[in-house]
């Protein structure tokens, strides 16, 4: 037998009146069969059931023995008492219910099967209550201050929050927060939680969740530290758009403060990165490009050679050479525009993320935008010097060979 099958009777019965003081309901009507099964689904001796007593045409039925089949125009009378004790029970309204569960309430832990009278609602149907919705978001948010809290104790039936906080002039202060569910004004307004749900979390992406947590706590002691104890937690809560208001400004001036120079130092150290990419493309040739100037003595020496072996083994030479410096430049110029194109996604990237940043910022990021088109615009001018040059041996050779040295051999042999 499951609670659930006293609330299936009660709703069956058309919800009779609930006496929240005795804690019982009572029916006086038709014995039907749909009735009867919805008796016989009970187990009137569980912790649920303090009492029960049941007549059919006024005759004293023993429950323990059942309940005999349904005869045409039988009438049943009978009163069910719940258990005193425990949270897995009726309640007349909300308030009712919080008065019941509040110490189990600020120790953040929410009964998980109930039954509100008033709103027909049974905690462990699928559905959205807003009243449920909104204490659930309240345990969340006292469990969160708890975490945060310095120390914790109760007294009486207040669970008690202790922060220390740094006032403007360097004096560490001590803020109480006394907090009790038991307040018909916690139910007034449903919480916007939007605000809250990262802070929730005990693991978040967010690499600025630990700043959001130390402004939010800021905003809390310069929120409640001017009003009475009594009333702090209640203030929260009744008031708590004001508080989103001014946790956001203040969020919102801390952003405005510090990630200016968060954003500079990005943007700063993806323009050093590709500088430095864009230099290593002329850097890791240099050597190489020495063999350049060596071509160029080859194509000398061909020019004064008369032997023709000697001509033709320095040819292939020089052939080779200016192959291998091409094929070098042309992969540095591949490089190149890798990182042209790498780069100009990064900070065209920067440029539509920062929109909303203050325009010297932007100004900043075209800048360095510019500053770094203008250093690839120069190596390229010279990796396309080099890799001309880098032909040039093998071109003049060859043009020495098929204008001088062939009709040399054939016109003039």
């Amino acid at each position: 037998m499951s609670f659930k099958s006293i609330i299936d009777l009660y709703r069956h019965l058309n919800k009779p009146v609930y006496d929240s003081n005795d804690r019982r309901f009572s029916y006086n009507g038709s014995y039907t069969n749909p009735l009867r099964k919805k008796l016989s689904e009970i187990d009137f001796d569980s912790n649920f059931i303090q009492d029960a007593k049941f007549e059919i045409n006024n005759n004293f039925v023993n429950k323990n023995n059942g309940f005999p089949n349904c005869k045409k125009n039988d009438s049943i009378k009978f009163t069910i008492k719940l258990a005193p004790d425990g949270l897995i029970a009726f309640y007349l309204s909300w308030a009712d219910f919080i008065y019941a569960a509040n110490y189990e309430l600020i120790k953040c832990n929410y009964p998980e099967e109930f039954y509100i009278v008033k709103d027909d609602y049974y905690s462990k149907e699928v559905g959205i209550n807003i009243t449920d919705s909104k204490l659930k978001i309240l345990v969340k948010l006292v469990n969160y201050l708890s975490s945060q809290a310095e120390g914790t104790y109760f007294e009486e039936k207040f669970l008690c929050l202790v922060y220390f906080c740094k006032s403007e002039e360097g004096i560490v202060d001590k803020m109480l927060l006394k907090i009790n569910f038991n307040n018909p004004t916690l139910l007034v307004d449903k919480i916007d939680s939007d605000i809250f749900n990262e802070l929730f979390l005990e693991e978040s992406d967010d690499l600025l969740i630990n700043e959001k947590k130390n402004i939010f706590l800021t905003t809390l002691n310069d929120f409640l530290r001017p009003l009475p104890e009594e009333i702090r937690f209640i203030s929260l809560v009744t008031e708590i758009k004001k508080f989103q208001e001014l946790f956001l400004n203040n969020l919102k001036l801390y952003f405005d403060k510090f990630s200016f120079q968060k954003i500079r130092q990005e943007v700063a150290n993806a323009e050093i990165d590709f500088s430095e990419k864009c230099s290593k493309t002329l850097s890791d040739i240099q050597a190489k490009l020495l063999g350049i100037p060596i071509s160029l003595a080859g194509v000398i020496a061909i020019f004064n050679s008369k032997d023709k072996y000697e001509i033709l083994m320095l040819f292939i030479g020089i052939t080779f050479t200016s192959l291998i410096l091409t094929s070098t430049v042309k992969v540095q110029l591949n490089n190149l525009n890798a990182i042209k194109s790498a780069s100009k996604n990064v900070f065209d990237g920067f440029i539509n993320r920062y929109l909303s940043c203050p325009e010297t910022l932007r100004d900043m990021i075209v800048n360095e935008k510019r500053m770094l088109d203008e250093q690839q615009k120069e190596t390229s001018m010279w990796l396309h010097i080099f890799f001309i040059l880098s032909l040039s041996p093998f071109v003049l050779s060859l043009i020495f060979i098929m204008v001088i040295y062939i009709p040399r051999i054939f016109f003039y042999s």
